[in-house]
């Protein structure tokens, strides 16, 4: 398969893969294992399976992504729950911070919530007046 960035464009890329392909391949490439595996980190390969393969090629492409997936979500249980206790102190700090943070901004906005406040009353009772 040949990629050109007429192609990319024509099958909807985004700008900034289409400008990275294009700084790469300005006449295009021919698809290779070797070619893929340079760029597996900069390009949307998933993208390009929905976009750029045949059906056949497409289902393929799921088929083999299947053990990957598998083995990837394995790999991110131990990533997640190392995150997830990491945030702990992370997220009590935060709280904490955001305590006299919140009671200045409320009390900054206490005058101008009470005029809002009063000036939607004010517009309902009127309002109301009419009817």
């Amino acid at each position: 398969m040949k990629i050109t960035k007429t192609l990319l464009k024509r099958k909807g890329a985004c700008r900034i893969q289409l400008a990275l392909f294009a700084s790469y391949y300005p006449k295009g490439v021919v698809v290779t294992r070797e070619l893929c595996l340079k760029h597996a980190h900069e390009f949307d390969w998933s993208w390009g399976a929905n976009h750029l393969l045949s059906a056949p090629a497409s289902k393929a492409y799921d088929e083999a992504m299947v053990p990957a997936r598998k083995a990837f979500r394995e790999a991110m249980v131990p990533a997640r729950k190392a995150f997830r206790e990491a945030m702990v102190p992370a997220r009590k700090a935060f709280r904490a911070a955001m305590v006299p943070a919140r009671k200045a901004y409320e009390e900054v906005m206490a005058p101008a919530s009470k005029a809002y406040e009063e000036a939607m009353a004010l517009a309902f009772a009127d309002a109301a007046a009419l009817d």
